[in-house]
């Protein structure tokens, strides 16, 4: 992940504590500074205390879906950065995470994989690409209708 402008700060998502576990040693050891949640109540919290360039969660959070927090995020910061992982191919899911600009990944992921998509996302400082999209999302009235506990 020695890309120029490198992506430092991330948050991951994940119910099965394994695959956390795995992942954040995965990114800790890339020299991300990564902080951790196993519920969507719980990454609620981690993202409104500690914004993270990046979010990596799986769309499967039992109650609640990654896609969720993907959403919330963009409705509180529009240039976010997420990406989305799930344990089998779901095309419905996948155009979401894709209209939310949201990398939608199929496990299992390589290191190697998830590194390399990492290196290719922008960093804070770098995310132009987003700006049609950011627009898109952040019109007045994005959240209305949100369940509350999105908002």
């Amino acid at each position: 992940m020695a890309r120029g402008e490198t992506i430092r700060t991330i948050s991951v998502v994940h119910a099965d504590p394994a695959a956390l576990a795995n992942t954040e040693k995965l990114l800790s050891s890339a020299g991300c500074r990564v902080t951790a949640a196993s519920t969507f109540e719980e990454a609620k919290l981690v993202l409104a205390v500690n914004p993270p360039e990046l979010l990596i969660t799986h769309v499967r959070l039992r109650a609640f879906n990654g896609l969720h927090l993907v959403l919330r995020r963009r409705a509180e910061h529009p240039r976010s950065v997420s990406i989305v992982m799930d344990s089998g191919a779901d095309p419905v899911l996948g155009r979401e995470a894709k209209r939310l600009s949201a990398p939608y990944l199929i496990e299992p992921v390589s290191p190697e994989q998830l590194l390399t998509l990492i290196a290719k996302l922008p960093s804070d400082k770098n995310r132009h690409w987003h700006e049609r999209r950011s627009r898109e999302v952040s019109q007045p009235g994005f959240t209305e209708g949100l369940p509350w506990c999105l908002t």
